[in-house]
């Protein structure tokens, strides 16, 4: 049935879709760079995931350093705001609600602030974006990166190579290739503000359960590992968490904090079941919020995970971390970024959950040798 739609929906996509979006919404492009230090407000997209957030935060610092002129604006969802509410180089934060009715209130907002460019991050929603674009932002230079097919939604335009490079680097390639920016792909860095009442409430809990965060006088006592993953493909199974930390415990006499996603019915009742004087769920119930959870990774010898969000939360919070991976999914994007690491992978066609343990173990206990 499936093979058989395929043809049909082909013919609906290209042959009446897009001419007629082409038509209506269809922006005049420019193969003009776009010169930043003529423009007044800005305005980014990345309603999305809380990774997606953070692999940004650089661009937004390289553009308040040489362009501190430049109003910054962010449309973020509610999962993802808390990553740049206390950054600097953002000036105005939107929060896009889930509720349809809210959503025209703050749109409406957004529309009446009349942005001079807006930059879409989301590459995985190019039409909704472009109707979204045509309601908030109709006379705005709107910029993106994608299929040579929806060029005609946005006024300026690129195609990237994708998935063999981080994410971070295509979008610096994006910004560099559209507003001719001279930015340090290299250089690159994430970063998550907290704020000081977050980080004396993280302090009292670590106090609490004899935990001592690494700082320039003394290293840690503790690793944070987390359970959780969105994608099936990227989860790990019981029996790997309880071999790991039966692993981690015995290897040495570190604590281990456990980090759970609070949806995570499964996970969440693993942790508690595991759950002692040297095995900490955090923030006590499992969850807290993700200036909290910054903090923890902060101050941990090392983190494990099979979630990038979490491993982009080691990059910027420079902590050493240990990523779990499948071939299945694109692995060059949401590589751990300018922190010590090491990637266990699957092999190929298997999910994260066929790792074998004894190779989990053994690339764990190499790493912690050298980091520890």
């Amino acid at each position: 049935m499936k093979n058989f739609l395929f043809p049909i929906e082909s013919f609906w996509r290209y042959k009446i879709l897009y001419p007629f979006l082409r038509r209506t919404i269809g922006r005049r492009e420019t193969e003009e760079s776009i010169d930043l230090a003529k423009i007044r407000k800005i305005l980014f997209l990345r309603y999305d995931r809380i990774g997606d957030m953070i692999v940004t935060t650089p661009i937004f610092r390289f553009l308040k350093q040489n362009y501190p002129l430049l109003k910054i604006c962010v449309l973020a969802s509610e999962a993802n705001e808390e990553i740049i509410r206390y950054n600097n180089a953002v000036d105005a934060i939107y929060i896009l609600p889930k509720s349809r009715l809210e959503r025209i209130s703050i749109l409406k907002k957004i529309r009446s602030e009349n942005y001079d460019v807006v930059v879409n991050f989301i590459f995985n929603r190019t039409t909704s974006i472009a109707l979204l674009l045509n309601f908030i932002a109709k006379k705005s230079i709107c910029v993106s990166q994608g299929d040579e097919k929806y060029r005609f939604y946005f006024n300026s335009y690129c195609t990237l190579p994708r998935f063999s490079e981080p994410m971070a680097h295509t979008l610096a390639r994006m910004m560099r290739k559209i507003f001719s920016l001279k930015l340090d792909i290299t250089g690159l860095k994430y970063e998550i503000i907290v704020d000081t009442r977050t980080r004396d409430e993280v302090a009292l809990f670590l106090s609490k359960h004899g935990l001592q965060a690494k700082n320039s006088e003394k290293p840690s006592n503790y690793i944070v590992f987390n359970l959780s993953a969105v994608d099936t493909e990227r989860r790990i199974s019981i029996d790997q968490v309880n071999s790991l930390v039966s692993f981690l415990t015995s290897y040495s006499n570190y604590n281990i904090v456990f980090v759970t996603d609070p949806k995570d019915v499964v996970m969440q009742k693993q942790a508690s079941l595991l759950a002692s004087p040297r095995h900490i769920l955090f923030m006590e119930k499992g969850y807290g919020s993700l200036l909290h959870l910054a903090v923890v990774i902060e101050g941990a010898a090392v983190v494990l995970s099979p979630d990038t969000s979490i491993i982009h939360f080691a990059s910027a919070m420079k902590t050493p971390v240990v990523g779990f991976f499948t071939p299945l999914q694109s692995i060059q994007e949401w590589l751990p970024l300018n922190v010590k690491n090491t990637c266990i992978i699957a092999e190929a066609g298997q999910p994260v959950s066929k790792i074998p343990i004894d190779q989990m173990t053994k690339e764990i206990g190499i790493f912690l040798d050298e980091i520890l």
